[in-house]
């Protein structure tokens, strides 16, 4: 049989990699929606860039890479339609992250009360 101490701390040690990877998680989370924010401007800067690179070659680019404004417009709806797809669903992607922060507050601080008592 176990010592009841010993498994306890095996639970809070379970309990404190489990509210780090909660905390990873939300991270990574927020970080994906602050990306898909930012794809709109990047949206808008390929299309800054596809201008001024047409103006200051003063349209030899043509010649030189004839589907230019082809491969711009094809970024931009890349970038496009991935900011609809976080935008679209920014409100599930904030929920699971403000839902799994919580939880490794909670967790993180549960068991670091719990080991100040040991």
């Amino acid at each position: 049989m176990k010592n009841p101490s010993l498994a306890k701390m095996e639970i809070n040690n379970f309990g404190i990699r489990i509210g780090k990877i909660f905390f990873n998680l939300a991270i990574f989370l927020l970080i994906f929606c602050v990306c898909g924010m930012v794809s709109l401007l990047s949206t808008a800067f390929l299309f800054l860039v596809g201008a001024v690179v047409t103006i200051l070659s003063m349209g030899t680019i043509f010649v030189y890479a004839p589907n230019f404004w082809n491969s711009i417009v094809a970024g931009m709806k890349a970038t496009a339609n991935f900011s609809n797809f976080v935008l679209g669903n920014a409100y599930i992607f904030l929920s699971i992250t403000i839902l799994l922060s919580a939880l490794s507050v909670v967790l993180l601080a549960r068991i670091q009360k719990r080991a100040k008592k040991f």
